[in-house]
């Protein structure tokens, strides 16, 4: 899957970003509607340069045989 690029507004003194914005005056337009929305805090426009991603790890089931007793617990044959 091809990402686009885009940017980040950022203040030091909130929250973390929560939006990306596609285009630099969009993120531009952002910051300062928000700026006016909270005086005497700064908020910056940040563009996305690189990233990482990583696949989760392969999940497999536990089973166990009929009978047989999981970490010392009873056999009842309870699924539950």
């Amino acid at each position: 899957m091809k990402l686009t690029r885009f940017w980040m507004v950022w203040s030091p003194q909130g929250h973390a970003p929560t939006r990306p914005h596609q285009s630099r005056e969009r993120a531009d337009a952002e910051a300062a509607r928000l700026a006016a929305a909270n005086p005497g805090r700064r908020f910056f426009v940040l563009k996305a340069v690189g990233g990482s991603e990583a696949s989760m790890p392969e999940v497999k089931p536990v089973r166990f045989a009929k009978g047989e007793v999981a970490a010392g617990g009873p056999t009842d044959d309870i699924p539950f």
